[in-house]
Order: C-alpha cells, then sequence, then structure tokens
C-alpha cells in the first residue's frame, strides 16, 4: 500500500471502503477534533493494533524469456 502515512490505517479503511484515503483521513480528522480527541486517537491505535500488516498483494511477473547458450 504505497498511500501509508503514519500507520496506515486511513489508508486501510479508505481500501475497504473504496474510497479516496484523503477523504478518510480528512473525515477522520475532524471528527477527532470536533467531537473529543481521544477517542479518535483510541480507535487509531486500536486500528493500528487490530489491522493486518499490508505486505502489498503479490504481483504476477511476466516469465523471464529463456536464454540458449551454446
Amino acid at each position: 500500500m504505497g498511500d501509508k502515512k503514519i500507520a496506515g490505517v486511513c489508508a486501510g479503511v479508505a481500501r475497504y471502503l473504496d474510497a479516496d484515503p484523503t477523504l478518510v483521513r480528512v473525515i477522520w480528522l475532524v471528527l477527532t477534533l470536533f467531537t473529543a480527541v481521544f477517542p479518535g486517537v483510541l480507535a487509531y491505535l486500536v486500528g493500528w493494533i487490530a489491522m493486518p500488516a499490508d505486505h502489498g498483494s503479490p504481483q504476477t511477473a511476466a516469465p523471464a524469456a529463456a536464454t540458449h547458450s551454446g
């Protein structure tokens, strides 16, 4: 996941929801700042711990052309 900023929680949520990661970050920030700071930070920490690590999706490479010498 190339859109990871800190722990990748918002990017992971955005990927799950098929949404723009920047939009998810802005919504999280607004909800955290205008409701109460602690629940938003706590939710982020829980997501950081609970979400599985994304090591990238396996890439399928084209088979290498065999070279024959001799």
